[in-house]
């Protein structure tokens, strides 16, 4: 823009009343959003360093695309590509919105709370979240070490979002189990935590959990030579030989035996029940993918950064896991 219209712009600020204002900072704060990403899609091309098409490593610049991005055309297989082809967001309208949504992520906010905060519909904001959570689940942990405690948490089976095809009658939300215990109206979480650190292994088990349901669950999560920690349940004593492990239940009465507890696996639960309380309920089919979003945040504070979390989504490794 040339200054003499700059400066006429500028001058203009002062005839523009409230709402006029309030739009035009909106608009400004849309487009500073909307350049954070453009050089966060700028990072995964440089860390890439190669054409996603062929693997090319001599591209050069070929235009921009309707929404400002920088284009490139790969000089072997002279296919064009832009810093996020091959990720859920190439094609994505609003990418500014990006980092709003980041936020409100990492503050665990519900799809109604997020739409409102983004000023868009909520199905919009469900599709936005949607494209970040499977991105999460990369971040389970490969292997647990040392002394580790297991416990399972149970929560009451949902089939919200169902229109068809409803294994039961529906019922008002809130409405009381038919039964008491354990039983097929829950699901089973199986949650293993490394004692010491923030790490966690988060596997689903079916209604009532059996000896072979958790051995599968743990199979590769935790190293031969571990010791493990667990509740009265008689499901872990056999586990223990097939795993390599050494098991030491404590009972409820007994609460803590020495160095002997699920006490830390206890307070994991109690965070992520309170986590999951604030969505009003989480459909069982999407659970694990809810799951994979409380343990990646809950993981440590540095994680709920805007710019960290999207430039991760985009497929650049910034966390480790």
């Amino acid at each position: 823009m040339q200054i003499s219209r700059f400066e006429r712009l500028l001058g203009m600020l002062a005839q523009l009343n409230g709402p006029q204002l309030r739009v035009i900072k909106s608009k400004v704060g849309e487009r500073d959003q909307l350049e954070e990403v453009k050089g966060l899609a700028e990072k995964r091309r440089v860390a890439l360093g190669a054409c996603p098409h062929c693997g090319g490593v001599d591209p050069w610049r070929w235009g921009t695309t309707a929404s400002g991005q920088s284009r490139f055309k790969c000089r072997a297989c002279e296919k064009t590509f832009t810093p996020l082809t091959g990720t859920g967001f190439e094609k994505l309208r609003n990418k500014h919105k990006l980092i709003e949504n980041a936020a409100c992520m990492a503050e665990g906010l519900s799809v109604r709370a997020t739409a409102e905060r983004l000023q868009v519909n909520p199905k919009t904001a469900y599709l936005l979240r949607k494209k970040f959570m499977p991105l999460l689940e990369k971040h389970q942990p490969m292997m647990l070490a040392g002394m580790l405690e297991a416990d399972e948490a149970f929560f009451r089976k949902s089939y919200k979002g169902l229109r068809s095809g409803m294994p039961r009658k529906s019922y008002k939300r809130g409405t009381p189990a038919m039964k008491r215990g354990i039983n097929d109206e829950h699901t089973a979480v199986l949650t293993t935590i490394q004692r010491g650190t923030p790490e966690c292994h988060i596997a689903i088990l079916p209604s009532v959990p059996t000896m072979a349901s958790v051995n599968a669950a743990l199979e590769g999560a935790i190293a031969p030579g571990s010791v493990l920690c667990t509740d009265g349940s008689k499901v872990y004593v056999p586990v223990g030989p097939m795993q390599g492990v050494e098991v030491h239940s404590v009972t409820s009465a007994e609460h803590v035996d020495g160095p002997i507890h699920v006490q830390t696996v206890n307070a994991l639960h109690s965070r992520m029940k309170a986590w999951l309380y604030g969505f009003k309920g989480v459909a069982t089919r999407n659970l694990a993918l809810y799951l994979a979003w409380f343990r990646f945040f809950d993981h440590d504070k540095s994680r709920r950064t805007w710019a960290g979390f999207v430039l991760d989504s985009f497929g650049v490794p910034t966390f480790h896991t």
